[in-house]
Formats: C-alpha cells, sequence, structure tokens
C-alpha cells in the first residue's frame, strides 16, 4: 500500500514494539500515500482530457474530409498530386504507346507506389520528386518544322552578323541539310502510314467476304472465324507496330553532325548559335561547361542520394518544353579533366555522340531519354585543348577575328545604334527602315559618333580580334553623352523657371567643386576621343618603329585564343671566352616554344658554315664560329603572356642570324613558320589572323611556308592588298626575303 515509503520507514514500523506508537507511523505513511495517490490522479485526469480533445478534433476532421469527398467538394491530396501529373503528361504529348515502354513502365509504377505511400514518410517526397522531372520531360511535344527558307535563313545571318562569308556559308549548307533529312523523315512517315492503312483497309475486306461466304455457316464455326481474323488482325496490327519502332531507331541512329564554333573571344559565336535556333525555328537553350570537372553535373546523381537532380541535359529539356531544341554547349574547350569525380569529356562523347545519344540514360531518371532530335551547338576559343575522340565528333568552324575596316562596320551598323538606343538618346522605330537617314530624324538629341571616332577608337584602344570592349567604350561614350544632354537640360529648364537666380548664382559661383563634369561637345570625333574614354591604351602600331631594326630583332606573327598579333623576338649575343655555350630563354615560353629555340640555334649554326654565294650575300664577312664563340639570350616581350607553339620558328633564326651577320632586317617584314632541322619550312595555322596582325601594325613584305598558299588565296582581296607576300619552301628562301637590303634586291 504504501508504494512512495522508504525501506528505512518501512522497517522502523516493523521495529516498533508499542501499538500506538506503531500506529501513529503508520498513519503517517498512509497520509502521504494519499496525497501522492491525488496528485497522480489529477495529473492523469488532465492528460486524458487533453487527450480527448485531440482525438476529438481529428476524429472531426477526418469526419468533415470523408463528408466533403462523398459531396465531391473537396479531393484526396494523393488525388489532387496524381491528376496534376496527369495534366503535366498530356501538356508534353505524352503517349504510352509511342514512348520507350520502360518510360511507360516507370511512370506507371511510381504512380502506383504513391498511391500506397504515407505523406510523412520520407519515401514519399522522394517518389513525388521523381514523378515531378518524369511527368514534366516532352516525351512527345517538339517544335514544328521551320517554314523559313534558305534565302530567309540568309537575310537573318545578314542582319545579325557582319561579313563571315564562309560561316555563313557553312552554317546554310548544314541548314540545307536539316531540312532535307526533316522532309525524307516526313515523307518515310506518310508512307508508312499509307501502308498500314492499306493494311487495316485489306483485313476488313477480308473481313467482309469471309463473312459473306460463311453467314449459312453455324454461329460457333462463324464465332471461330471471327476470332481467328481478330487474331490476324492482332499480328499485322502488331508487325507494323514493329516496323515503326524500327524505323525509328533507324531515324534515331541516322542524326546529324555536331557543330563546334571555334574563335577568339567576343566574335559572335553564341550569337551565331541564337540565329541558327532561329533559323531552324527551335527553342534555343544555352549552358556553359567551363570548369565542370563532376561528372553527375552532365550525367545526373543518384537518386539514392540527398538533394539529388538529373544532369544539365535533362534540366535544359525540361525548361524549354521541347525534345528537339538548340542546345549550345559554351566553352567545351575549358571543360574539366578527369579526376576522382570522374571524367567529364567521355561522360559529354556519350551525350553527343549521334550513335550513342538516342538512348540516353540519365543516372536519376534511369530511363532512356532520346537525345537524337536535339542540335547541339558548341563553342570553343581553342579547338587543340578539347579531347581528341570528343573532337573528332564535331564539325569545327573556324570564326575568325576582324580586322579594322570589319570592326568599322560592325560599330557604325550595330554597336553604335544599339548603344545609342541603350543610353536613350536615339528612340526606336517600330517599323523597319528603308533609309539611312530615317535614323536620324529620331536622334532629337542631336548626339553623333563618327567614323574616324570609331576608327581611332578600333585602333588605338580595342585591338582584340572581337569587339567586346569595342563595345564596352562605345557604351562609355554613349553614357557620357548622355549625362551631358541630361545636364544640359536640367540647365536650360533651370533658367527658363528663375533667369534672375540663375544669373546671380553665375555672378557668385567662383568654385566649380560643385560642378558635374560634363563634355560639352555632342559630336564625338578623332580630336575629341580621349575627352569620353581617357588616353589611348596603344601609342604605337608597333614595338620598334626606326628601320631597319636593331640586330637580332625580327617581328613573326603569332596566333592565340584572342586572334592575332605581332611578336617580336630579341636576341643578343655575349662573348664567351670559356666557349660554354649558354642559351637562355624567357618569356614565359611553353615547351614546344622552347623547343624551337633549340632547333633555330641549330640550323643558323648549319647555316653559317655554308659560305656559297647564292645564299649568302658576298659582300657579309661571315664568322661560322660565331655563335660556338657566343651565349646568347633569347626573349619574347609581355613576358606576363604565356607563348607556345612552333610557328616562331624561322623567326628565331633570322633573329640568330642577323647577330651573326651583323645585318639588321627590315621593319616592314615579318615572317611565321615552323622549321625543321634540316631548314624546312613547314605549315602553320591561322594565316588569316595572322594577316590582320600585320596589316595591323603596317608590315608590307610577309613570309608565309609554301604549303599555306592556298589559306592565302582563300583570303578576301581587302586584306591582301598592300602586302607583298613570299611563300618559302625552305629556310634559303626566308633568308633571301629577310635580309634582301643587303643584296639591295630580293633573287628571283
Amino acid at each position: 500500500l504504501c508504494k512512495s515509503a522508504s525501506g528505512d520507514e518501512l522497517q522502523a514500523v516493523l521495529e516498533e514494539r508499542q501499538a500506538e506508537a506503531r500506529l501513529h507511523l503508520v498513519l503517517v505513511l498512509l497520509t502521504k500515500e494519499r496525497e501522492v495517490a491525488k496528485l497522480q490522479q489529477e495529473i492523469s485526469q488532465k492528460v486524458e482530457e487533453t487527450m480527448t480533445e485531440q482525438q476529438r478534433k481529428y476524429m472531426l476532421q477526418q469526419q468533415l474530409k470523408s463528408i466533403k469527398q462523398e459531396l465531391g467538394i473537396e479531393q484526396n491530396d494523393k488525388d489532387i498530386l496524381l491528376q496534376k501529373y496527369q495534366r503535366l503528361l498530356e501538356i508534353n504529348n505524352y503517349n504510352a504507346e509511342k514512348v520507350d515502354p520502360e518510360v511507360a513502365a516507370a511512370i506507371h509504377q511510381e504512380m502506383t507506389k504513391l498511391e500506397t505511400l504515407e505523406v510523412n514518410s520520407q519515401e514519399y517526397t522522394v517518389t513525388r520528386s521523381y514523378l515531378d522531372w518524369l511527368c514534366q520531360m516532352p516525351w512527345g511535344k517538339s517544335s514544328p518544322p521551320a517554314t523559313i527558307t534558305t534565302k530567309q535563313a540568309k537575310v537573318l545571318l545578314d542582319q545579325h552578323h557582319y561579313g563571315m562569308k564562309e560561316v555563313k556559308q557553312a552554317i546554310l549548307q548544314y541548314l540545307a541539310v536539316r531540312k532535307l533529312k526533316e522532309q525524307q523523315q516526313q515523307q518515310q512517315q506518310q508512307q508508312e502510314q499509307k501502308e498500314e492503312d492499306g493494311t487495316k483497309e485489306r483485313a476488313k475486306g477480308r473481313r467482309r467476304k469471309r463473312s459473306k461466304a460463311k453467314s449459312k455457316v453455324e454461329d460457333t464455326t462463324g464465332a471461330a472465324a471471327a476470332d481467328a481474323n481478330k487474331e490476324n488482325d492482332a499480328k499485322s496490327s502488331t508487325t507494323g507496330t514493329g516496323t515503326t519502332s524500327t524505323n525509328e531507331t533507324n531515324k534515331s541512329n541516322s542524326t546529324g553532325t555536331i557543330l563546334c564554333l571555334a574563335g577568339p573571344p567576343g566574335v559572335g559565336k553564341t550569337s551565331i548559335a541564337a540565329s541558327i535556333a532561329q533559323a531552324l525555328g527551335r527553342e534555343f537553350y544555352r549552358f556553359s561547361v567551363g570548369g565542370l570537372s563532376d561528372v553527375s553535373e552532365l550525367k545526373g546523381h543518384r537518386r539514392t542520394y540527398l538533394g539529388s537532380m538529373p544532369g544539365k541535359f535533362i534540366q535544359s529539356l525540361k525548361r524549354v518544353g521541347v525534345k528537339n531544341p538548340v542546345l549550345l554547349i559554351d566553352e567545351i574547350d575549358k571543360l574539366g579533366h578527369a579526376g576522382m569525380r570522374g571524367d567529364p569529356a567521355g561522360a559529354m562523347l556519350e551525350l553527343l555522340d549521334p550513335s550513342q545519344n538516342h538512348a540516353f540514360r540519365d543516372l536519376y531518371l534511369d530511363v532512356p531519354v532520346d537525345l537524337s532530335d536535339v542540335v547541339f551547338v558548341c563553342t570553343a576559343n581553342d579547338v587543340h585543348q578539347i579531347p581528341g575522340p570528343l573532337r573528332d565528333r564535331m564539325e569545327i568552324i573556324t570564326v575568325s577575328g576582324y580586322d579594322l575596316p570589319e570592326k568599322v562596320a560592325i560599330a557604325e551598323q550595330y554597336l553604335v545604334p544599339k548603344a545609342l538606343e541603350a543610353a536613350g538618346l536615339v528612340v526606336k522605330k517600330k517599323k523597319k527602315s528603308t533609309t539611312e537617314d530615317e535614323n536620324d530624324d529620331n536622334n532629337k538629341n542631336g548626339v553623333e559618333i563618327t567614323k574616324d571616332a570609331i576608327e581611332s577608337l578600333a585602333r588605338w584602344y580595342a585591338r582584340e580580334a572581337g569587339v567586346r570592349n569595342l563595345s564596352k567604350f562605345i557604351d562609355k561614350i554613349t553614357r557620357q553623352l548622355a549625362l551631358s544632354v541630361v545636364v544640359s537640360r536640367e540647365e536650360e529648364e533651370e533658367e527658363s523657371d528663375d533667369e534672375t537666380r540663375t544669373a546671380n548664382n553665375r555672378d557668385g559661383d567662383d568654385d566649380d567643386d560643385d560642378d558635374i563634369p560634363i563634355i560639352k561637345s555632342s559630336v564625338v570625333t578623332a580630336e575629341n576621343l580621349s575627352d569620353f574614354v581617357g588616353k589611348p591604351i596603344f601609342t604605337s602600331d608597333r614595338l620598334y618603329d626606326k628601320d631597319p631594326l636593331p640586330l637580332g630583332i625580327v617581328m613573326g606573327l603569332a596566333y592565340t585564343s584572342m586572334g592575332g598579333s605581332a611578336l617580336y623576338i630579341e636576341t643578343q649575343a655575349i662573348v664567351d671566352s670559356k666557349k660554354s655555350n649558354k642559351f637562355t630563354v624567357t618569356g614565359q615560353l611553353g615547351d614546344v616554344m622552347k623547343e624551337s629555340t633549340q632547333i633555330a640555334l641549330t640550323v643558323a649554326r648549319s647555316f653559317l658554315e655554308q659560305t656559297s654565294s647564292d645564299i649568302i650575300a658576298s659582300s657579309t664577312v661571315v664568322d661560322p664560329n660565331f655563335i660556338d664563340n657566343h651565349s646568347f639570350h633569347l626573349h619574347v616581350p609581355e613576358g606576363a603572356t604565356p607563348k607556345d607553339g612552333p610557328s616562331a620558328g624561322v623567326t628565331m633564326v633570322t633573329s640568330l642570324l642577323s647577330l651573326a651577320l651583323q645585318q639588321p632586317c627590315a621593319s616592314n617584314v615579318a615572317m611565321t613558320g615552323e622549321v625543321t632541322l634540316s631548314g624546312k619550312v613547314l605549315p602553320v595555322g591561322g594565316i588569316r589572323e595572322k594577316t590582320m596582325a600585320a596589316r595591323r601594325a603596317g608590315i608590307t613584305v610577309l613570309c608565309l611556308p609554301n604549303a599555306n598558299q592556298r589559306d592565302w588565296d582563300e583570303l578576301p582581296s581587302y586584306l591582301k592588298n598592300g602586302i607583298e607576300v613570299h611563300f618559302c619552301e625552305n629556310y634559303h628562301d626566308v633568308y633571301r626575303v629577310a635580309f634582301a637590303a643587303a643584296d639591295d634586291a630580293i633573287p628571283s
């Protein structure tokens, strides 16, 4: 009875001999026990009342929900969710009979599974997220075929891009191939549909004949014949379905090429891809893979991980809402290398390969997704950084940089009008302009950027291959013009409101610290250009202006990811009494370029040993041991810029021979070409970009490898005008051109 009493208290009761004292002890223990029991009863009663109230509310809520469901006022949460998924599938033209059977089975299985799961369970959340992705995928929804003609596509490309004849021609060829393929597929589908309809008509005819011939036969026999007819129809239908699926497989396996637009930054690669999508009449989506090193970003994460989601390609299909968009994969040459998280280049190969991507399996969806209808367009600055297996599957279209006339034309036709409109200085017309002077009517502020200002801007401020920096400078000019226009208007308004106050302010305004610095001129010319954009970044076209160049200095031509540039090779000789033959190279040269310096030294030493009059001028004093008696230091200016490649080989040999023969090279001569140990000049790349760099530097004599003659012939005439080109088979030809001043003429 005394559960709350301690053992000592109970022992004291037992040890007490007198009955009265023992009863007193028992009374104390019973009183204490009664109070404890009373307290426990009160607590239990309160808890029971609280639980009863909660159960009552829960029961009433469930009864109310059941009543609403019976009356059709409210539906179950799961039913609402399943109806939502059904609507999403209808929006995406989902047809369980046409999609892959594995996809249809996965959707049906997950919906059935969702009905049996508790809403508060963790697996319910995972299943719901999975169904969200499955039902929002465009399984049967695609953009309609393009109705644009080839001429319209050309006009579209010309509207957004200046020049680029070779690039536009390649894109038009690609669009023509895609159009022919779509027409062939449509014809094939129509032919298959006709054959299927013909098969059904023939089956109906046979059934009608059989029903007439067996009209007098017993009902059981007629029923058996009808069953046989149904089986035959099912077989023919199955055969037709198998043929269609086979044709679809063949169609998915016969996809087109992957385009790769390669060129320097700022030449319009992304806008070209957008124009391709517009010409095809398809949705456009862009994402960058620069620096991406995790394969899961491309192929998705497995659903077992927390926060898992599909890869970029599946995400892009969901966002555009069609299964045949134009996907631009930007900066594919900067894709991360293989590491502990996989090889992104290998995953990209599976995604882009036409023979594999018709059944691409994302790790999150875990069902085959057809990517064969997607048009993939990639961009890169340096195609040599793209892995070989991936590069072999691409059709590389080189987007060259712009020279000075092209930059001026692009600025006049595109950049300046766009910048003026963005700054609010020009009102945009609703209708297209038919004359060149119509745009001036909308220029109510009288601002203007002259052609000579644009030419100076491109020549002395923005020498890169693209027009991105040029666009930034033009935006800076228009912002300054906008500030000037606004300040001028505010001053006019103040003068009109209170002329007396304005006059007093002018009389007492001795401090100009509060004035906003503005440029009064509304016309930007070459003379006042520095007021808008500051002092010129480049002050000369050449590092060395005097003619001839100092001994040991020769101009070469280089091609980088930023375009073509003039590259001087500087060499100094130091008398070496110990004949240690030290050869120092500086200028942050790559491994290939360092090897070229060693080859150049050997070629120069071998060349000095040849004293034939048809090679070296008779008036030249030749010291065959010059290289053995000196140490050399070869430097390439702009040491902060990494440089690599074999195309500076002939330039290095000429620089060494200039010191050995004590003959300077003419300042108007530039050269490029790889040289071998035997003195042969091998072809190099980037002839267009190097020629533009030569024109920018004022070069009039150019030495190119003989094998690059076809590249020179493909250049436009305005690039070749004013340049005397010499195609060299071996270094002897380069020598005759570089040191022609020593002979007063170039030998024939």
